[in-house]
């Protein structure tokens, strides 16, 4: 079940609190095949209407009403696009439930986004650790001119 209670800035929906934590981790294609098998095609359009409605004034994006036999699909299409352009500006979403989030497998991960992940972590490290070396010899410096004083 999707629900869309809300307190302010934050708002209970299981299935976009899902694909917001996961577009990092998971491809669009992936996600879209875990929610097809997961949720109905209301539970899906009940979160494409939570999510446009709850979009910022200065967003502007058309509430695109989808029918036919993968209105599911291209509602997920749509959560998703609107997800990956405006993520940083989207209310917070969580989850009341999480039984009702779909399972990860290994084999729903996509290894390659990981290891980007790690790759930009590592950069985040080394600058980390060349701002301490920086940071303690500007220390040390300090500490003799202070001596010598």
């Amino acid at each position: 079940m999707v629900s869309d209670q809300s307190a302010p800035n934050l708002m209970i929906n299981e299935l976009l609190c899902f694909i917001i934590d996961k577009m990092n981790v998971l491809p669009p294609n992936t996600i879209i095949q875990l929610f097809l098998s997961k949720y109905n095609e209301l539970e899906v359009e009940t979160s494409k209407k939570v999510l446009f409605d709850n979009l910022p004034s200065e967003i502007s994006v058309r509430l695109q009403k989808r029918q036919g036999d993968k209105k599911a699909l291209r509602n997920l299409e749509d959560i998703i696009k609107v997800v990956q352009e405006f993520s940083y500006s989207l209310p917070t979403y969580a989850a009341k439930n999480l039984n009702n989030l779909p399972p990860i497998t290994f084999d729903n991960i996509d290894v390659s986004m990981l290891l980007d992940e790690i790759c930009k972590t590592n950069e985040k490290v080394r600058f980390l650790q060349d701002c301490v070396t920086k940071q303690q010899s500007t220390k040390n410096s300090l500490i003799k001119t202070h001596e010598t004083h």
